[in-house]
């Protein structure tokens, strides 16, 4: 952990006060996702991704409490963004669809997405199936 001077404590401290400000006014509003690994949930952090500068006060992201210390430990995003055809092909799968055909009508899906979409679907099954079995 970094040891902050005196104006450099100031400086987070009144970024802070601007976010607890902007959320108690409505100008920021809370989401309830972490914008890094999208896990819905409530308590999401305000990460002041460019610094507590003037500036940048109010310029955050937001996080779950995992990612947050993540970025803060390495400087880095904890999980890269899932690309538009994976998540088109999430949707379809959390929306009911559950075979093959309900995928293969997305627009834009491309056969990585598919392949990646098998194989979680295929570790998802077999993690049940061996937890059915340890009982």
């Amino acid at each position: 952990m970094t040891t902050l001077t005196p104006p450099e404590r100031e400086a987070r401290k009144m970024a802070y006060r601007a976010v607890r400000t902007a959320l108690r006014s409505g100008a920021l509003v809370r989401p309830g996702e972490c914008s890094d690994c999208e896990r819905k949930m409530a308590g999401i952090h305000a990460h002041h991704h460019n610094g507590y500068a003037p500036e940048h006060r109010l310029d955050v992201v937001w996080l779950c409490w995992d990612c947050h210390a993540w970025r803060h430990a390495t400087g880095h995003r904890r999980f890269e963004p899932l690309p538009a055809d994976v998540k088109a092909a999430f949707a379809v799968i959390t929306e009911g669809g559950n075979r093959m055909t309900d995928l293969i009508s997305v627009p834009d899906v491309s056969w990585i997405a598919y392949a990646v979409i098998v194989a979680l679907v295929l570790m998802a099954a077999f993690l049940v199936i061996t937890e059915y079995e340890r009982r």
